[in-house]
């Protein structure tokens, strides 16, 4: 059997009043179409160790495991610093 792959991309972004030191935006999942289907948020002042994950992660095709790990653990770890 074929395991579904599923594309995911890191997008930075600016808010107004973002915190100095900090780095904030969404990893785009992408499961066939055109337009993301989700959108997982992270907000940090972790950012050296955040840029080596995001090197590891960004553009990758990767099984619904995967992604069902990647939203937790960005939850648990890089969501919550920085606005």
């Amino acid at each position: 059997m074929e395991k579904k792959m599923i594309w995911i991309s890191f997008t930075e972004e600016y808010w107004p009043g973002q915190k100095e030191g900090t780095t904030i935006g969404r990893i785009e999942v992408y499961t066939g179409g055109r337009y993301a289907d989700e959108e997982i948020p992270w907000a940090t002042s972790k950012v050296k160790e955040f840029n080596t994950f995001r090197a590891h992660w960004d553009w990758m095709e990767i099984t619904e495991y995967h992604l069902s790990w990647l939203r937790e653990y960005v939850k648990d770890t890089y969501l919550g610093g920085g606005r």
